[in-house]
C-alpha cells in the first residue's frame, strides 16, 4: 500500500493590507512644481513683453515728435532760393516718407518766394511744391540730397508717407 503523506497543514492568516496614504509620490511633486514654474515663466514673459511694448510706444511717439520738429526746422532754415536773382522763399514741411521704388527717405514741402518790404515778408509768387530726397553716400560717409518740383501739391512717391497736419 502506498503511503500517502500528509503534511501538516499550516494555516496562514490573511490580513487586510492597510492602504493608508503614505504621502504624495515624488514624481507627482516634480510634475506639479514644473507646471507652477511654467505658469510663472509665461506670466513673467507676458508682463515683460507688454512693458517693453509700452516703453517702445512711448519712445516711438517721443521720437516722432522730436523728428517732426528737427525736420521742420531743417526745411525752414535751409537756404532755398528761386530764380536767377536768388529770391528767398518761405518753406513749410507738409510730410515725409520712404519711397517703395528705391527705399529713399524724402520730405515734402511747400515754398513761396517773397520780398521784404518795411521789414515784412511779402509773398511774391505762387506757392509751389517740392520734395527733397535723402540717401546714404557711402563714398563720403554722409547723406546726399536732391530736389524735385511738382505742380500737384498732393504728389509724393508710392510707399509709406506721413502727412503733417496743418
Amino acid at each position: 500500500m502506498a503511503k500517502t503523506s500528509t503534511k501538516p497543514k499550516t494555516k496562514t492568516k490573511k490580513t487586510k493590507k492597510n492602504y493608508e496614504s503614505q504621502g504624495i509620490r515624488a514624481s507627482y511633486c516634480v510634475v506639479f512644481l514644473l507646471i507652477i514654474a511654467l505658469i510663472v515663466a509665461v506670466t513673467v514673459s507676458v508682463v515683460t513683453t507688454q512693458t517693453l511694448r509700452g516703453l517702445g510706444g512711448i519712445v516711438g511717439v517721443s521720437k516722432i515728435e522730436v523728428f517732426d520738429h528737427i525736420a521742420d526746422s531743417y526745411i525752414e532754415s535751409m537756404d532755398f532760393t528761386v530764380g536767377e536773382d536768388n529770391q528767398p522763399t518761405t518753406k513749410t514741411m507738409t510730410g515725409y516718407g520712404v519711397s517703395d521704388e528705391d527705399g529713399v527717405f524724402y520730405i515734402t514741402f511747400d515754398f513761396t518766394p517773397y520780398t521784404v518790404e518795411n521789414y515784412n515778408r511779402v509773398p511774391d509768387g505762387e506757392t509751389r511744391h517740392a520734395i527733397i530726397y535723402f540717401w546714404k553716400d557711402n563714398e563720403r560717409g554722409t547723406y546726399s540730397h536732391a530736389f524735385s518740383y511738382h505742380d500737384d501739391a498732393s504728389y509724393h512717391p508710392d510707399g509709406a508717407y506721413v502727412k503733417i497736419a496743418e
